[in-house]
């Protein structure tokens, strides 16, 4: 398992990806690996390569409102998606990724896909607020998956 956070922290929003994976190495996850990447098609095919599962952390942009998290499986990429280049900060990186994958059968067994609607992608370190405030949600959700792929427990059912 891989948690892929993808983006560049000095373009603002773009820096979602690396800031959750930053978060989870504070608590780390048994056998789940953190990469940080920066949208290339190549090492988005390698970081995956021969996974059960990768959970895929990007800024998106579909027109939702800046801070919205999308939670997307393979099955939800749709050509509109990858072909749009408004949909990743990252000119077609990750959708470029999934169709070559495909092609080439080097897709992870499951492959979930964690974007936030991105509400600024100015040069600066700074997120926007709605980015900001959204981040302990993204990470909560982004964990959630994970462990319960580990077989962790996520939380403790009502009495």
């Amino acid at each position: 398992m891989a948690i892929i956070g993808i983006g560049n922290p000095m373009r603002q929003d773009d820096g979602v990806g690396p800031a959750v994976v930053e978060a989870c190495r504070a608590d780390p996850i048994a056998g789940c690996e953190l990469v940080q990447l920066d949208g290339e098609t190549t090492r988005l095919l390698e970081a995956w390569r021969d996974r059960e599962l990768a959970i895929v952390i990007d800024a998106i942009s579909t027109g939702a409102a800046p801070g919205t998290i999308h939670d997307l499986g393979i099955a939800q990429i749709t050509p509109t998606r990858r072909t749009d280049p408004r949909a990743s900060s990252h000119s077609g990186g990750l959708a470029a990724a999934v169709e070559l994958g495909a092609a080439l059968d080097r897709l992870p067994d499951t492959l979930r896909v964690v974007g936030i609607e991105a509400g600024a992608l100015d040069h600066g370190s700074e997120m926007s607020g709605p980015v900001a405030e959204s981040l302990p949600t993204l990470v909560q959700l982004v964990r959630g998956i994970a462990l319960i792929d580990a077989g962790g427990v996520v939380g403790e059912a009502p009495e």
